[in-house]
């Protein structure tokens, strides 16, 4: 997220884990800007948004004003336990990362 706007990260020659030992896996340096949030899953979370929360994981990011990562990742649970995820079957595994801190009363 830069600016308040969802942004997919492209990246080249990446590849999913749990490949062989033949598997290449690259490395990818990101800077973040001191506003910007990375926020990087599995597709399960993708899923549940769509299957179970009716709308697009882009669809929400847009539609909410993160503070800061914490923030991001308090509204993603908060939404995704709002959505009945109890008899969802994939994994829904994420990290939300950022420069910018929070502060108590965010």
């Amino acid at each position: 997220i830069k600016n308040d706007q969802p942004q997919a990260l492209k990246l080249k020659n990446s590849k999913p884990l749990g490949l062989t030992g033949t598997a290449e896996i690259a490395d990818t340096k990101i800077e973040l800007g001191k506003d910007s949030i990375l926020i990087v899953s599995t597709n399960g979370l993708y899923k549940a948004f769509e299957e179970l929360c009716q709308q697009t994981l882009a669809d929400f990011l847009a539609e909410n004003k993160f503070s800061c990562a914490q923030n991001c990742y308090d509204k993603i649970i908060t939404k995704l336990n709002s959505c009945n995820i109890s008899e969802f079957t994939d994994d829904i595994t994420f990290v939300v990362t950022g420069q910018k801190q929070c502060t108590q009363q965010q």
